[in-house]
């Protein structure tokens, strides 16, 4: 039983170091190539109802379209925000 722990123990090591070099893999590539990326918070499992609701919602309506800078982006999904309805909003909480 003890060497069964040890090697989940080495497995649950190896995989973890596996994952971290790929990911530092792509930092590097996307760095190389001037690809501009975000800083995401950690991830967490106590969502809002309405992060369901409203960041599906609004990825849908900007799907497909083109942005030129990252301005261009927070315009549109602002401008998006502000034509949603409270009541459209509120049927995230009813769900």
């Amino acid at each position: 039983m003890k060497s069964d722990e040890n090697d989940l123990k080495n497995l649950q090591q190896m995989i973890g170091f596996f994952i971290r070099q790929c990911s530092l893999n792509v930092k590097k590539y996307l760095a190389g190539h001037s690809v501009t990326t975000l800083v995401h918070p950690p991830y967490s499992s106590d969502l809002e109802p309405a992060d369901f609701y409203l960041f599906p919602w609004l990825k849908m309506k900007l799907k497909g379209h083109r942005f030129v800078d990252s301005d261009e982006v927070i315009e549109n999904a602002t401008k998006q925000l502000k034509d949603l309805s409270k009541n459209g909003f509120q049927e995230c909480f009813e769900q």
